[in-house]
C-alpha cells in the first residue's frame, strides 16, 4: 500500500508541476496577445491624432488668411505668407510627433509582449524540469525504502 501511495503521489506531483508550467505559459501568451492588440490600437489612435493636428493647422491657416484679407494688407504679403508657412510647418511637426509617440509606445508594448512569450516558454520548461525532478526524487525515495 505504501508503494502505491508513493507512486501516486509522485505521479500527481509531476503532473501538477507540468500543468502549472503550461498554465503559466498560456497566461503569458494571453497577456502578450492583449499587449499586441493595445499596440495596434495605440498606432491607430496616434494616426487619427496626427490627422486632427493637420486639420487644426488647416483651420488656423484659413482663419489667418481670412483675417489678412479682411485687414486690407493682402494675402500675398511676405509677412502673411511667412506666417502661413509657419502655421503649416507647426501642424506637420505636431502631426509627426503624434505618429512618433504612438509608434514608440506600440513598439514598447510589442517588446514587452515578446518578453512575456519568452517568459511563458521558460516557465513551461521549468514545469517540465520540476516534473522530471519530482519523478527522479520519487524513484530515489522508492529505491531507498523498497529497493
Amino acid at each position: 500500500m505504501g508503494e502505491l501511495a508513493l507512486v501516486a503521489g509522485v505521479a500527481l506531483g509531476a503532473k501538477a508541476a507540468r500543468d502549472r508550467g503550461k498554465a503559466q505559459k498560456a497566461a503569458a501568451f494571453d497577456q502578450a496577445r492583449q499587449l499586441e492588440q493595445r499596440a495596434g490600437v495605440t498606432r491607430g489612435a496616434s494616426q487619427r491624432a496626427a490627422v486632427r493636428e493637420l486639420d487644426v493647422a488647416e483651420n488656423i491657416q484659413s482663419r489667418a488668411l481670412a483675417l489678412a484679407a479682411a485687414s486690407g494688407g493682402g494675402v500675398t504679403n511676405p509677412t502673411v505668407l511667412n506666417i502661413m508657412a509657419d502655421i503649416q510647418a507647426e501642424g506637420e511637426y505636431r502631426s509627426l510627433t503624434q505618429i512618433f509617440t504612438g509608434e514608440d509606445e506600440a513598439r514598447g508594448m510589442e517588446a514587452q509582449a515578446k518578453s512575456l512569450r519568452n517568459t511563458g516558454v521558460a516557465l513551461a520548461r521549468a514545469g517540465d524540469f520540476t516534473a522530471a525532478s519530482t519523478i527522479l526524487s520519487g524513484v530515489s525515495t522508492w529505491h531507498s525504502r523498497y529497493g
